[in-house]
């Protein structure tokens, strides 16, 4: 009798196997997904590649700046779009200015403060027409992130590397049974920073809502450039840069500030600075610009945020990304 129970499940397990070699045929499924390639630039191609050109579509625009009746909208490493906004209803394309590397924005006056990879350079914007570079300061970003995506410069080989997304569709071979037809495609477009406070009836002017500092723009909600009296501030994922700018074609870096890490965004308002990272808010005293100190810190749970402040209400958007998961703004 066991001998025939031995016998009986032989032939099933034969027959198991069977069934499932037969799943192992092979079928050609097209399936698209987001990849990232590199980038390479010379740092005599990044230093030599600020030009004007005729005015273009946007198509991955970044940061937004407001100054008098322009507007200032950054596409994200490629340039800055020049927008004339004399009449809102009806915005009149400019111009295009080319710049490798470019995201962040800052005005004064006539002077246009932007990042091109690892410089800081000044552009004389008196004519929107005819922009030309008039000054530069050099080697302060050794990396960057934007998007989700690295930069890096390597100073012996002069090289700045980064990379972009780009969206793949192929064709391969996979088991029939496998159902992968097509692979999910996440949105990572550019994150557009169209959140930016107009000059209030309290009386606040100038750049990103700050008081008392007339002539310089206003950023929007993600802005790493602000200007405060004779200052820029610039910021990276850790510190924060100050730059005397009294002489305004030679922005002169005076201190570099450590924040910790995960920093996104500067907001300055009245005499203080408002500093979005990705666990909270810091807020520094900024009686003396030149010398920034910190007051307190808002702790949140971990996300992308972005900080404007009016009247005296800090708003703090809370908003999904490569940075944290919290679906929800808080204020």
């Amino acid at each position: 009798m066991k001998k025939a129970i031995t016998l009986l499940k032989i032939p099933a397990f034969v027959g198991i196997l069977f069934i499932l070699n037969s799943c192992t045929d092979k079928c050609e499924v097209t399936r698209t997904y987001q990849t990232t390639v590199p980038l390479t630039w010379t740092l005599e191609s990044i230093r030599a590649g600020v030009h004007i050109l005729p005015p273009k579509d946007l198509k991955n625009p970044a940061k937004l700046h407001v100054k008098d009746n322009y507007l200032f909208i950054s596409e994200a490493k490629k340039g800055v779009h020049i927008i004339d906004n004399s009449n809102p209803s009806n915005p009149v394309k400019t111009s295009f200015l080319e710049i490798p590397g470019v995201v962040d924005m800052a005005v004064k006056n006539n002077t246009l403060y932007v990042d091109s990879y690892m410089d800081v350079v000044a552009l004389d914007i008196s004519n929107p027409t005819a922009v030309k570079e008039i000054g530069r300061t050099k080697d302060i970003f050794q990396n960057g992130l934007f998007n989700g995506l690295s930069w890096y410069y390597d100073p012996y080989s002069r090289i700045v590397t980064d990379y972009e997304w780009k969206t793949v569709t192929e064709s391969v071979q996979t088991d029939c049974g496998a159902n992968m037809a097509q692979w999910p495609v996440y949105n990572r477009g550019v994150f557009y920073d169209g959140f930016a406070l107009s000059n209030s009836a309290s009386g606040s002017q100038g750049s990103t809502g700050t008081s008392g500092n007339p002539g310089t723009g206003t950023g929007g909600s993600m802005a790493r450039f602000a200007i405060y009296e004779d200052y820029l501030y610039t910021i990276s994922q850790n510190n924060m840069t100050l730059f005397n700018i009294k002489e305004e074609a030679k922005p002169d870096s005076t201190t570099t500030i450590n924040l910790g890490w995960g920093i996104e965004t500067i907001f300055p308002y009245k005499d203080k600075l408002f500093i979005g990272s990705n666990t909270g808010m810091h807020i520094y005293d900024n009686a003396n610009p030149e010398k920034p100190e910190r007051l307190a810190i808002f702790n949140h749970a971990r996300a992308c945020d972005p900080v404007v402040v009016e009247r005296d209400i800090a708003y703090v958007t809370l908003r999904q990304g490569f940075c944290g998961q919290s679906p929800n703004n808080w204020t």
